[in-house]
């Protein structure tokens, strides 16, 4: 199945309940287990046809004119904690998004843009061919782009939009926190959670968050997701990142035998840094 809207999925995974197969899901299959791919499943592959809402401008500056309606809406419920940790944007991330699509969003299209005053940084997988919302995102998230200074990819999560294995269209993220002493984020105290009232209308301007019927512990969730594994609790259809100021300045230390100055490929990837670094 090549999903192209979150009621895809949903059909998806209704079918696969109905008919007693199980689901294997897979965005790009960075995996040297092949973990995304079981047999006699039916594979559900996010990459190929869903939405990059990355692409498609996506970044929110939470001090804008946007009407946020108390944190009630998902910009709302995803700003108010990102403001909470001092944090000014975020950018919302397809369920098939790749690194290489979310990384052009925010350093190319947005910050390369003139109009926009305030620049940011993302902190994401080192690959650009990885999924920015699939296995690297559920087994923490390990980063080689400043993570050290904002946390791994868990850390920068605000909100989640998935299809559990019922088939429920959710969406949750903490709508309470506290400060504690030595950590860099507020502990999150309090998770919400909401259903899709029309999980089978693929215009998204048309699906309603309502309570949800059943009862699913979404503070378990919150945490699950976040580092349980990909695929284990659901498929997840979108997720909303914490952006960065971006820094002014970037150190880059190197060490390499001298002799290889002279080769083409060095002087060549040397250049793609400097440019992509802006140094």
């Amino acid at each position: 199945l090549h999903p192209e809207t979150a009621s895809d999925v949903v059909r998806g995974v209704e079918f696969a309940r109905e008919h007693g197969v199980g689901i294997s899901v897979k965005v790009v299959g960075h995996s040297y287990f092949g973990s995304s791919t079981a047999r006699g499943a039916l594979l559900i592959k996010m990459s190929t046809n869903y939405p990059q809402y990355g692409m498609g401008g996506s970044l929110i500056e939470c001090d804008s004119d946007v009407d946020f309606t108390g944190g009630k809406t998902v910009d709302g419920a995803a700003c108010d904690l990102a403001t909470a940790r001092g944090k000014r944007a975020y950018i919302r991330v397809g369920g098939g998004e790749l690194f290489d699509t979310a990384y052009r969003a925010v350093f190319f299209d947005w910050n390369e843009d003139e109009a926009n005053e305030n620049k940011y940084h993302f902190v994401g997988g080192y690959c650009g061919t990885v999924s920015a919302a699939g296995g690297w995102m559920h087994s923490g998230g390990l980063s080689g782009a400043s993570m050290r200074l904002h946390g791994i990819g868990i850390d920068q999560v605000l909100h989640v939009e998935m299809v559990t294995p019922r088939g429920e269209h959710v969406r949750f993220g903490p709508t309470a926190w506290e400060d504690q002493e030595g950590y860099q984020y507020p502990r999150t105290t309090e998770v919400t959670g909401y259903c899709n009232a029309r999980p089978h209308e693929a215009d998204e301007s048309l699906w309603e968050w309502t309570e949800c019927e059943g009862e699913i512990d979404f503070a378990d969730l919150w945490y699950a997701v976040r580092g349980g594994g990909g695929g284990t609790f659901g498929i997840v259809t979108s997720l909303y990142y914490q952006l960065h100021d971006l820094p002014g300045s970037v150190q880059r230390v190197v060490a390499f035998d001298a002799q290889l100055e002279t080769r083409e490929d060095l002087k060549k990837t040397t250049a793609i840094v400097y440019d992509y670094l802006k140094l």
